[in-house]
């Protein structure tokens, strides 16, 4: 996926970066790659995650692809889903429906973390999730999306976009 430059992408990435023009403020297109995260696997292995700038770019490419099918897109906000997924989410809705995008730094490393996501997709690793509505689980490249609800629409959507659920209701 190539990188697309956008006021949108910019403004993002200053909302979570807390950049705001002054001298000093983080540059996210100059910032090295920073470890953000250690996961154990089911079987205790640890394997240290990576985030790089440039994979944000992964996840407004799949933004603007979403945009372009009509839905509507709300960016919501980042959660802090270390220790189950090994980074952080972005929380989005599309169509008032809750998606959060997982980006890694590599394929490798989404597949580690995607191998630990049984097929129910509320078994997680060793942890039973309660979530707030059904889970669905997509991946593409260096991204995992969960969708949580069971709107038609939205999952058309996901499913043209992602191709077919890997894990979930």
């Amino acid at each position: 996926m190539q990188y697309k430059c956008s006021k949108w992408f910019f403004i993002l990435i200053c909302i979570i970066l807390g950049c705001n023009g002054e001298n000093g403020a983080s540059n996210p297109s100059t910032a090295s790659p920073t470890v953000i995260a250690s996961t154990s696997s089911a079987n205790g292995d640890s394997d240290n995650l990576t985030t790089t700038p440039e994979n944000e770019s992964a996840t407004e490419e799949f933004i603007e692809s979403l945009r372009n099918t009509g839905a509507l897109i709300e960016v919501a906000e980042t959660v802090s889903q270390r220790s189950t997924f090994g980074v952080d989410s972005l929380v989005i809705y599309v169509n008032g429906g809750h998606v959060q995008i997982f980006e890694y730094a590599s394929t490798e490393d989404k597949q580690k973390v995607k191998s630990l996501i049984y097929s129910d997709g509320y078994k997680i690793g060793n942890t039973i999730h309660d979530w707030i509505d059904t889970p669905h689980f997509f991946d593409e490249d260096k991204l995992l999306v969960l969708y949580l609800g069971t709107d038609s629409e939205i999952l058309t959507i996901m499913e043209n976009l992602l191709g077919e659920q890997f894990a979930g209701g």
